[in-house]
């Protein structure tokens, strides 16, 4: 009869065992997929974020692009008003010169008729 509890004893013990091991075997299977789940979502993250700051760089560089060409067109329009305004007041002043001269023209025909 001890011999029949002892192997009772020895059979329930490696029933035990036995799923001691295969829930220690699962709950290592279970970290080692969370870990890989962890490890892939750290990459996805790290290509979602890398892709971000690519894209807010061409967008920085294209607003960058717009300024520098928003100056440019700026500077030539400037060029030509000042252009333009110089064109006008050079023949403003070529108008007053004839007209000075005219007048002067007129005032020794006077004096000298």
């Amino acid at each position: 009869r001890t011999a029949e509890a002892t192997a009772a004893a020895e059979a329930r013990h490696d029933a035990l065992s036995s799923d001691m091991q295969k829930a220690h075997q699962r709950a290592i299977e279970h970290m080692a997929a969370t870990q890989e789940a962890s490890l892939k979502a750290r990459e996805q993250q790290h290509v979602a974020l890398m892709a971000a700051q690519a894209e807010a760089h061409k967008q920085q560089q294209e607003v960058a692009i717009k300024l520098a060409t928003a100056s440019s067109e700026a500077l030539a329009q400037q060029r030509d008003d000042s252009l333009t305004s110089a064109k006008r007041l050079h023949a403003s002043e070529v108008a007053q010169h004839k007209e000075l001269a005219d007048k002067l023209a007129a005032q020794r025909e006077k004096q000298f008729a």
